[in-house]
């Protein structure tokens, strides 16, 4: 049984790596570039409207003053 837990864990590695490897090669592959490119861009875009909530929830209400006013 222990044969098999040494296979099975190295199995696991030559897996994960192999995979790693598949993730990189495809978001450095040159026809994906525009679009993580895009994709990078979109923390700094600027929107010019604010976000609409979603379906069926309450409306955002402002947040109630404290005693000092702040």
């Amino acid at each position: 049984m222990e044969e098999f837990y040494a296979f099975v864990r190295s199995a696991w590695v030559v897996w994960m790596m192999a995979l790693f490897v598949g993730i990189v090669a495809w978001v450095l592959w040159p026809s994906n570039r525009d679009r993580f490119r895009r994709a990078s861009r979109i923390p700094l875009s600027d929107d010019a409207r604010p976000a609409e909530p979603a379906a069926g929830a309450a409306p955002a209400r402002p947040a109630a003053a404290g005693k000092d006013g702040a």
